[in-house]
């Protein structure tokens, strides 16, 4: 597992201030900047998808209105900041796949430990593995653009 980033005086660490799903979030950095953060390696189920709702409450919970450190992989094409999120030294990213609220994103994925983690997930049948068949977002996504 990564090492938590808030050990290196180059991290960056905020405050969350949004969420806006369960792999979007919204952060306010030590000069009051705001951030706009993509979950790194995950992908969460879309508002409009089963468990879209519970993805995000998941998300809020391990992390709203808490000091984070960021683990910064790039800038996405809209702008926002792709990263690992640390609460308490624990990975989020690697959180949300193991309870079950997001996959592991294989389109962008280094770190294979998120299949592992999406793996277990299953089989426990827990999260969005407890239906019987979830939809991976980015085929939900993409049926929506047909449609």
């Amino acid at each position: 597992m990564q090492s938590n980033p808030s050990d290196d005086t180059n991290a960056i660490t905020c405050r969350i201030v949004g969420i806006s799903d369960g792999d979007t979030a919204t952060c306010l950095d030590k000069q009051n900047q705001q951030l706009k953060i993509r979950f790194a390696q995950i992908d969460a189920p879309e508002k409009g998808q089963d468990f879209g709702q519970a993805a995000k409450k998941q998300l809020s919970e391990l992390i709203f209105d808490k000091q984070v450190a960021l683990a910064v992989h790039d800038k996405d094409r809209y702008g926002r900041t792709v990263a690992e999120v640390f609460v308490d030294g624990k990975n989020v990213n690697k959180l949300m796949v193991a309870t079950g609220y997001a996959w592991a994103y294989r389109a962008y994925m280094t770190d294979s430990d998120y299949l592992l983690l999406e793996t277990q997930a299953k089989s426990q049948g827990i999260g969005l593995w407890s239906a019987p068949n979830p939809i991976y977002p980015e085929d939900y996504r993409k049926a929506k653009k047909t449609n």
